[in-house]
């Protein structure tokens, strides 16, 4: 019994164990969401923002995030939802100085990549998402922070590059 107990630890792992991604869950403009956490090169609370006289609706304004300067969009209204009253998370897009502020972090979470499917078309197109996320709690969509970003330069009329 002892060997076989031994023995048992220099086995390797079963080869169909399926692969796995992270991802951050979040709630943003009253809707629910999932991003990459490979998107990502941040996620702060509590950033200060100062406003900004004559910005657009989704632009709050900017903050000192990683020692820099930088501007921070709602998620929700660039989403197409409700704007957030006082966001408290700042989300740093990974390759971009551009952040995104929202309202509810719920998480990290890692499920095997059967956990994501593809979204429709039409869906797709108006939420940034292109793919949605069986978690426990439903169908979140996968938000594309690259799509972001260029909508926001586009939006802007930047490059949001710089790093």
């Amino acid at each position: 019994m002892r060997r076989e107990f031994d023995a048992s630890f220099a086995v390797t792992p079963a080869e169909h164990c399926e692969p796995t991604e992270a991802f951050l869950v979040l709630s943003a403009g009253g809707n629910p969401y999932a991003v990459r956490l490979s998107e990502v090169s941040g996620l702060h609370a509590g950033c200060p923002v100062t406003p900004l006289a004559g910005a657009t609706p989704e632009l709050l304004g900017i903050a000192g995030v990683g020692g820099r300067l930088v501007p921070v969009f709602d998620l929700g209204l660039l989403l197409g939802g409700k704007p957030s009253e006082k966001p408290r998370w700042v989300l740093v897009a990974q390759e971009a100085v551009v952040t995104f502020a929202f309202d509810g972090f719920e998480g990290h979470v890692r499920l095997p990549r059967g956990a994501v499917a593809s979204e429709d078309r039409e869906r797709a197109g108006r939420t940034h998402s292109g793919e949605v996320l069986r978690t426990e709690g439903g169908l979140r969509p996968i938000l594309r922070l690259s799509s972001l970003v260029r909508a926001v330069e586009a939006r802007q009329g930047g490059s949001g590059k710089g790093r």
